[in-house]
Order: structure tokens, then sequence, then C-alpha cells
């Protein structure tokens, strides 16, 4: 086999594998005792993290995600260690968002990549990330909805990649990281039937909703109200 498909084949599986370490799960877990997949939003990201945990949880969260489980699998593929390519070096980013968002550790169940996905930018092209930001910045101002901002913001990526003349690769993750975060988006937080179910005709709102605002209901306090049932897949009320 070529050596090159073999390195990027491993590179692939690392990235994978470091990615699906879930962090956000086990800080919480670790401090509070709290199942996040079983409170609040029930996903294992950082909003329902601090939610569950309070906002002292989000600092050292969010360095982890964005400097060791973003930055650091990047970094290394980069000419500055490893010198594996770009293309590796996208693979990996990819990789790592992945499992992430579909975490092997936890039934693949799992956030939503944000936190990741500015620490790969990051190691990937700190310009593009500070366009990335600088955009999301600028929207959240005026619809004050971080989900809203960030999708926006995230389909203007290729633009940058144009304007700022950067490598081809960086087209494509930009690409496919906006096909991730989607797809993922549009799971939701549950698995099974309710998963199944908003691709049904009469659950489109769901769906638009789930990939604009990401969550199956348009008002934000409802949606916090409301936890996983830990067996069925369906949200229930909270007492």
């Amino acid at each position: 086999m070529n050596q090159d498909l073999v390195t990027l084949l491993l590179a692939v599986v690392a990235g994978y594998a470091f990615g699906s370490v879930p962090a956000v799960f086990l800080f919480v877990k670790a401090r509070t005792g709290v199942d996040l997949r079983q409170a609040g939003s029930g996903n294992v990201g950082l909003s329902n993290a601090i939610q569950q945990a309070g906002l002292g949880i989000a600092g050292p969260i969010i360095a982890y995600e964005v400097f060791v489980k973003g930055a650091l699998p990047v970094f290394l593929a980069s000419r500055f260690v490893l010198d594996l390519g770009m293309s590796v070096q996208v693979a990996v980013g990819l990789a790592v968002l992945a499992g992430h968002n579909w975490p092997i550790f936890l039934g693949f169940r799992g956030g939503r990549g944000l936190a990741p996905s500015i620490g790969v930018l990051l190691a990937l092209n700190p310009l593009l990330l500070v366009a990335y930001g600088a955009v999301a910045a600028g929207l959240w101002l005026f619809t004050r909805s971080s989900p809203v901002a960030w999708l926006i913001s995230m389909f203007a990526l290729p633009g940058w990649v144009v304007a700022f003349r950067l490598p081809g690769e960086l087209f494509i993750f930009v690409g496919v990281y906006t096909a991730i975060i989607i797809f993922r988006r549009s799971l939701g937080n549950w698995p099974g039937p309710q998963v199944e179910r908003v691709f049904a005709a009469n659950n489109g709102r769901i769906l638009l909703n789930r990939i604009i605002l990401d969550r199956d209901v348009a008002s934000r306090d409802e949606w916090l109200k409301r936890r996983p049932r830990a067996q069925s897949g369906e949200e229930v009320e909270r007492p």
C-alpha cells in the first residue's frame, strides 16, 4: 500500500480517536455527578455544561477543547512538527471534529464541535479563523443568536478562502466542515425514534429549527426546560 495513504489513514484514525474523548462530559461528571445526556438539553456540549455546572467550568473546558483537542492534533501534523502536508492536516482536523460529534466512547452522542473547530482552524490558518469569528461576532450583535451567527459565518468561509487565496485543501475543509455541522444539528440531541421522525414530511419545521437555531423549538427557554428521556429517546418536561 502507498506510504502516503497509510500515513493518511493512520492520522485519520488517530484524529477520530482523540476527538472522541468526551472531555465536556467527563468534566461535568467529575465536578457535579451529572450525566449531560440526561440533563438540560441533552447535548454533550459547552452550553449544556454551563447550564448544569455553572459558568466556572467554561474556562477549562474551552481551553481543552480549543487548544488540546482541536489545535494540537493538526499542529502535530503541520510542517512545524511532523510535516505531513496540508492534506493530512485537513483530514486530521475533520477526523477530530467527527470524533467530537460522534464519539465512540459515548455511543456516538457528542457535541456540536464549535470549540474544537476553532482550534482546528487556529492550527490550519489563523487568518481564516479571525474572519470566521469576526463575522460571527458581528452577526451576533444583530441577531443575539449564537447558532444563527455561527451558521451564517460558516457559509461565508469559502468566500474567505478565495479572497485570501488560501490553499485548495482549505476549500475542501470548509465544505466538509459545513456539511458535518449541518448534519449534526439536523440529528438533534437524542437517538432512536426522535432522530428518525425528524425527516418525516410533517416535521419539516423541527428540522429547520435544528439547522438554524440548533434546537427543536423556536423558544430557547422552552427548550432549556426539557430533558431527554433515558430510554425512549423522547424529550419530556423537566419537573
